[in-house]
């Protein structure tokens, strides 16, 4: 069927171009707004992150989708598979909303700019008062938006395909548990443990070889979580063992062990020193991408994919229903009915809200290729202070999936329309 509005192609280009513009200028100021710090909504939390990017989304829609309200490349191929966009149009909108997010994301830089130019925060070991603390310190929630990783990207990299390998090795040889199983081998964790350590306090030669065999793919089942925070708890620990060495040292009447006490915390610190403050600038690097680009919560590029291709076309999915739905709505009216469209921008608001929270753990998601391209662009061009690498070697990952779901979503929106075409 194709396009049978009113409007010349020019028209939709400038629309799709400042709306997505706009878009992704509010969404990314909600990103710095949580993420950077010094900011009014530092670490506000990532609820409120969906909520600036539904609002942001659905404020366009409303305001533009008598013209066009794609804003999304994703959308613009799933439109044009039901067949409310001429393919020959798609290559022409789509670029507008590429060019669109590169000035969206051009804004966002000049309207955070002096909070890139925080300096990157290592907490110390003494006990100061809130007031005297540096404000420049970035919070745990923000970290985690940010994805945070002390992980070298290159052994990320490496062994992320070979981690993905073997959990579908483990899930094959294992098979799906069902609750009851996964009780019992909390039970086994627990119970059976404390049974085997007994009796081989009894028996040193005492083994069981099922019971072994059991622990062993326990053992196997621990996720990378799980060594993460014995590392962090590590971590914790040894910072505890160094406060309590200052706070114990000799008292200045002991001038004899004195100076070598001193010159051993002093060593002893400013080797801890330098390595928080590396951690603190990786962290710093981190930040400012995420502002711009998504960052997986877990560095697993297929399982990525497959996470932006079910969000895109979940997205995509009810856009092209949405559009259908108010369409057919308009025709029957006979007239512009300006309701139809605020009730279009409300519901495409609530809809990525819905995907972002339910949908958006492992990813983020960006749900949109122009949405993480041209801002990843951006970081990569323009002057940042501190900035780390753009990840380019993730950046295909949401692009790929978002041109993939839409094309999913439109095949999927053809099926039903097949079994009901009314």
């Amino acid at each position: 069927m194709g396009y049978v509005g009113h409007h010349g192609i020019a028209e939709r280009f400038a629309v799709e171009c400042v709306g997505t513009a706009l878009f992704t200028f509010l969404s990314l100021s909600a990103m710095g707004n949580h993420l950077l710090p010094r900011t009014k909504g530092h670490a506000m939390g990532f609820a409120w992150v969906a909520v600036a990017f539904g609002a942001a989304l659905g404020i366009n829609v409303a305001a533009f989708a008598p013209i066009s309200d794609c804003f999304n490349p994703g959308v613009v191929v799933g439109r044009a598979m039901a067949g409310n966009v001429d393919w020959m149009d798609v290559p022409v909108l789509c670029f507008a909303e590429f060019l669109g997010a590169f000035v969206g994301a051009v804004m966002a830089w000049l309207h955070l700019s002096p909070h890139f130019r925080t300096k990157p925060y290592a907490p110390t070991l003494q006990p100061k008062g809130y007031f005297f603390e540096r404000q420049d310190e970035i919070r745990m929630e923000a970290l985690q938006m940010a994805s945070y990783s002390s992980d070298p990207v290159a052994w990320r990299q490496r062994n992320a395909f070979q981690n993905t390998m073997q959990e579908v090795k483990r899930y094959l040889e294992d098979g799906p548990v069902t609750a009851a199983h996964n009780m019992k081998n909390r039970r086994r964790n627990s119970v059976q443990i404390g049974e085997i350590n007994r009796r081989h306090c009894i028996d040193p030669d005492f083994k069981d070889a099922k019971q072994e065999s059991q622990l062993k793919r326990l053992e196997r089942g621990n996720s990378i979580v799980v060594a993460d925070l014995k590392r962090y708890l590590e971590r914790l620990e040894e910072l505890e063992r160094a406060r309590q060495v200052a706070l114990n040292a000799p008292l200045p009447d002991k001038k004899e062990h004195q100076a070598d006490n001193v010159a051993l915390l002093e060593s002893d610190g400013m080797q801890e020193h330098v390595k928080i403050e590396d951690l603190a600038i990786m962290a710093d690097q981190n930040i400012k991408l995420s502002v711009f680009a998504t960052r997986p919560a877990l560095y697993a590029p297929w399982w990525n994919l497959g996470c932006e291709i079910s969000a895109s076309a979940l997205l995509v999915f009810f856009s092209v229903t949405f559009t259908r739905h108010f369409d057919a709505q308009m025709v029957e009216a006979g007239t512009v009915v300006p309701q139809i469209f605020g009730m279009k921008g409300f519901y495409s608001a609530i809809l990525l809200f819905g995907i972002m929270v339910g949908l958006g753990g492992p990813t983020g998601p960006a749900m949109s290729a122009s949405r993480d391209l041209s801002p990843r662009l951006v970081h990569y061009l323009f002057p940042i202070p501190g900035k780390g690498r753009s990840e380019w070697e993730y950046a295909w990952v949401p692009v790929v999936g978002n041109f993939v779901g839409g094309g999913v979503a439109g095949m999927v929106w053809l099926a039903f329309a097949r079994l009901s075409p009314t």
